[in-house]
């Protein structure tokens, strides 16, 4: 059944501008007709329509409306009051501002105050950075348009709370030893689907910016930077894709990640390890002497090279946890670490690193090594003290520039054999 059109007294053309400004006036007040408006500029058409509407001359080119009084006339001649009219004549419902605003504010508060109760109610004491991140999502408006925020953010905490993120000792744990878990299998326990964690649902970006505000850098923007993150609570994206390129290492029993590895050994040809390896119980011979490198060439130009020597084990950079997984797995075989790697800032940040978590000790990484070096490009970030070096930080911000493990590749191959030994 179609509305009945508005009286002409209500429904002229000539009141559309005023209507608007009615509209505006009483969401602005909650839908309450009180207090008075100000229509300005009113032309002699305009002035006649609200002559009718308001049932009193207007000849000025301004008139202040009464809105109690506007509402009391025409609930009075037509039966309904003036917000009804207002929409009608609008063709529109009217927002309740304010507690459209209260709505909001509430929504935007919930996950707060859920976290808070749940927090509450746990025998963990929250680190620092779990606050920073709980106003971040307040402050962004991340789940401004997530269904039960709430839920998702207790069910974020519970996932770091069982990866070990909120408690302090996680991080000392060596990631040989700390257990893994894929983050399909993840996703179907804390979500129900095994999609839950998946890249842009809910429940991973909050997740995800949780871990960046506990590793202290930026929200994760590659692919790369979010397996990291996965990575440093034990989470792998997958026992496939992610890998540990390695030369030279011993394995010991007959699994088949052992085999082929003896395989890859035998033809001195470089290996990839992955999760699917380690899951099937590989072990290394005790005792090896290996050295972890920085970069790929590194560890191409000694198989190329050939001949007796150590193991290695490639970071390809900043190292996943497979690569730390593999290096934890030597530490417990006894295996003799060394380290060689960029003289940047991250690079001196990734030596501290294997050295503090896996006992490694520096190889050609002194201060007097890096005055040797060969190098052009300007340091750049923020230094970083070597915790083997006490003079590489300081002779590194003197001279400026990066050396590049590349850029020596000739004095690690001129005395890789002394590793061996």
């Amino acid at each position: 059944m179609a509305e009945a059109s508005l009286p002409a007294w209500l429904g002229a053309d000539v009141l559309a501008r005023v209507w608007v400004i009615l509209g505006d006036g009483l969401e602005r007040r909650g839908l309450v007709a009180t207090g008075r408006l100000e229509v300005r500029d009113l032309t002699r058409e305009e002035r006649h329509g609200l002559t009718d509407l308001l049932g009193i001359a207007v000849t000025s080119h301004r008139v202040r409306i009464d809105l109690a009084t506007l509402d009391a006339r025409i609930t009075e001649r037509t039966g309904s009051d003036l917000v009804t009219t207002t929409a009608r004549a609008l063709r529109r419902r009217l927002t309740d501002r304010p507690a459209l605003r209260h709505e909001r504010a509430e929504r935007r508060e919930a996950p707060l105050l859920a976290a808070q109760a749940w927090l509450s109610d746990q025998v963990v004491c929250a680190p620092d950075w779990l606050h920073g991140w709980l106003a971040g999502l307040r402050r962004d408006g991340v789940l401004a348009r997530v269904p039960e925020a709430d839920r998702v953010v207790v069910r974020a905490l519970e996932l770091l709370a069982a990866r070990g993120a909120l408690a302090s000792t996680c991080a000392d744990l060596p990631a040989g030893r700390r257990a893994t878990v894929a983050r399909t299998e993840l996703a179907a326990l804390v979500s129900g689907s095994s999609h839950g964690l998946d890249d842009g649902e809910p429940l991973s970006t909050v997740v995800l910016r949780a871990l960046a505000a506990r590793a202290g850098s930026a929200l994760a923007q590659s692919a790369h930077d979010r397996r990291l993150l996965w990575e440093s609570v034990g989470v792998v994206l997958d026992r496939v894709s992610s890998t540990c390129l390695v030369w030279g290492l011993a394995p010991e029993g007959d699994s088949p990640g052992a085999r082929r590895l003896r395989a890859s050994l035998e033809g001195r040809a470089p290996a990839h390890l992955t999760w699917w390896d380690l899951n099937d119980g590989l072990r290394f011979a005790p005792g090896q002497a290996v050295l972890v490198c920085e970069n790929p060439r590194t560890l191409e130009a000694v198989a190329e090279r050939g001949g007796e020597g150590p193991g290695l084990v490639c970071s390809m950079g900043r190292p996943s946890l497979v690569v730390r997984s593999v290096l934890g797995l030597l530490c417990a075989a006894g295996a003799r670490l060394r380290y060689h790697g960029d003289f940047d800032w991250p690079g001196v940040d990734m030596a501290n690193a294997c050295v503090e978590e896996f006992g490694a000790q520096p190889w050609l990484m002194s201060a007097a090594d890096y005055l040797t070096g060969h190098g052009t490009q300007p340091l750049a970030g923020a230094p970083v003290e070597a915790v083997w070096d006490p003079e590489l930080a300081a002779v590194m911000r003197t001279r400026g520039v990066a050396v590049h493990e590349e850029a020596v590749l000739g004095v690690v191959l001129g005395r890789l054999d002394e590793l061996a030994r």
